[in-house]
């Protein structure tokens, strides 16, 4: 199917577009060509005048196809003037890593080998193994220029027959773009299968994990039960033998009390004697000094005989209390080691289960951040093509867009420039900026590109390809030349009929419309 976009649409004063007429559009168009010409002069650097070559109308052929499944349209650029560049980015030996988890379950490995595992794939997976560029040449991803384009697909006449002389060739054939959409395809199909390869990673990883974590807590539970019983065997050993430990350290205590109590109470009334008898001389005064002395000495010596057998008494009990303290305490080492053990075994295995959960838990944001990365690259893919719904009646699954543009080219000096005109629209009304322009003398005419981007991306590219590109600036003078209004026989008449009308209607002035006829007879071919 072959469609045919519009070059010019007139704006109502109701907010309706309809279909410039032929005549106003060639008027238009070669007053802006005339307007963005060179005049020469300059004060300082002297320019010379622009001669205009030709003003040609041509189609610039585009090709839209409808994605598999999907209602969206992608629209490519036969020329090969835009392009998009798309990186692909290769995963690791995820077959690899998803087997070395499987092999390192538990009933095949140690723990200390999957903790070690677990490290090398997180360190493995911190990033893709490499890129693979793929240049889909044509391809439109200016998503403002391609809605923009869709929103003028409403105009488009399906019945209108092209001229071979105005179409530019193509430089991309239907297999070639057929080709493209292919790749685009692929490439998304290749990410969507990474994505479910890297969710293996995860759930094969989630399950080994699971596996490790209840195997440990199984081993947890076998030692606390071995060492549980152990100490249960031992317990009641080790009571029998602290309750003997503990009855012969009252025994022998109850006989160090039971010999050295007389000793003591001994000691202690021959002190008590000592005293009273040192009180008496100490009253009978210094006449007895000599006794009293006697008596004071007798009284220190049985003093210290008493606190030498305390002493003794209070070493004796301590040594026997140290000695079956020190058994019993023996005793009780025999359950606390076990109970150490066990403690120590299973926090032990405590660590390791935190460990892999660590380690699962790195791999797992590793493997989540690919897979985001997998997803915006999907996303980018998806973004390759516009969604139609209230026109794509007129779409087939392969289509022939045209796009009109007016091309034109200035000389001067052995030089030569290029002005594209992109689609437009012809305003009714001026504006507060053509108000302005006017009133310092400027030129203001109804006319604007149809849309921002067309105006910007759509005209500029264009521009630029054609003095950058050597073979399609030769198709484009050549295909120009064969259609150049300016030497249409009755283009003169029909520019200068539609400029009265301008005139008339206040869109350009007196000495405007002189400059433009003045100009325009210089052009045309007589």
């Amino acid at each position: 199917m072959v469609l045919i976009l519009p070059f010019a649409m007139r704006l109502e004063n109701d907010g309706q577009e309809t279909v410039a007429a032929d005549d106003l559009e060639l008027c238009l168009v070669l007053s802006l060509v005339e307007a963005e010409r060179e005049k020469g002069g300059g004060f300082l650097k002297k320019k010379t005048a622009e001669s205009i070559s030709f003003v040609s109308k041509v189609f610039w052929p585009l090709f839209v196809m409808k994605r598999p499944e999907e209602n969206k349209y992608v629209i490519l650029d036969m020329l090969g003037i835009f392009e998009q560049t798309f990186e692909y980015k290769t995963t690791p030996d995820i077959p690899g890593i998803i087997r070395g988890l499987e092999e390192h379950k538990p009933s095949h490995a140690r723990c200390e080998e999957y903790i070690a595992l677990l490290k090398s794939h997180e360190d493995s997976l911190r990033d893709f193994a490499g890129t693979v560029v793929t240049t889909l040449t044509g391809c439109l991803t200016h998503e403002d220029l391609l809605k923009d384009l869709v929103d003028y697909l409403r105009f488009v006449d399906k019945t209108a027959e092209l001229p071979e002389i105005s179409k530019i060739s193509s430089h991309l054939s239907v297999e070639q773009a057929e080709k493209n959409l292919d790749l685009l395809l692929d490439l998304k199909r290749k990410s969507l299968r990474d994505v479910e390869s890297l969710l293996s990673i995860k759930n094969t990883a989630f399950s080994a994990t699971f596996e490790w974590k209840e195997n440990l807590t199984e081993k947890q539970s076998e030692i606390l039960r071995y060492f549980n019983e152990k100490i249960r065997e031992i317990t009641p050993e080790v009571e029998s033998a602290v309750s003997n430990h503990r009855s012969q350290m009252n025994s022998e205590i109850q006989s160090l009390e039971l010999r050295f109590s007389p000793l003591i109470s001994n000691l202690q009334a021959e002190v008590s004697r000592w005293r009273r008898e040192e009180d008496m001389y100490n009253r009978l005064g210094e006449t007895h000094a000599r006794e009293r002395d006697s008596i004071r000495h007798a009284r220190k010596e049985s003093e210290n005989q008493l606190g030498k057998t305390r002493r003794e008494y209070d070493d004796e009990i301590r040594n026997t209390k140290t000695h079956y303290l020190n058994l019993i305490e023996s005793e009780f080492d025999r359950i606390h080691s076990l109970e150490k053990k066990r403690d120590d075994e299973i926090k032990e295995l405590e660590k390791k289960k935190k460990e892999i959960e660590k380690k699962t838990e790195n791999l797992e944001e590793k493997v989540n951040k690919l897979i985001q990365r997998k997803n915006t690259f999907i996303s980018a893919i998806d973004e390759v093509g516009v969604e139609v719904f209230d026109i794509d009646e007129l779409l087939e699954e392969r289509s022939f867009l045209y796009l009109p543009m007016y091309v034109a080219n200035y000389q001067a000096d052995n030089k030569s420039r290029y002005l594209v005109c992109p689609p437009v629209i012809i305003r009714g009304e001026k504006k507060t900026a053509d108000k302005l322009k006017g009133v310092f003398g400027g030129v203001t005419l109804p006319i604007e590109p149809r849309t921002k981007q067309f105006g910007k991306i759509l005209k500029k590219r264009i521009e630029d390809r054609i003095e950058e590109d050597h073979a399609l600036k030769e198709q484009m003078c050549t295909k120009c030349a064969l259609c150049n209004i300016l030497d249409r026989g009755d283009a003169k008449d029909k520019y200068l009929k539609s400029l009265q009308d301008l005139k008339r209607s206040g869109w350009i002035k007196d000495k405007h419309f002189e400059e433009f006829t003045s100009a325009f007879e210089n052009h045309f071919t007589s």
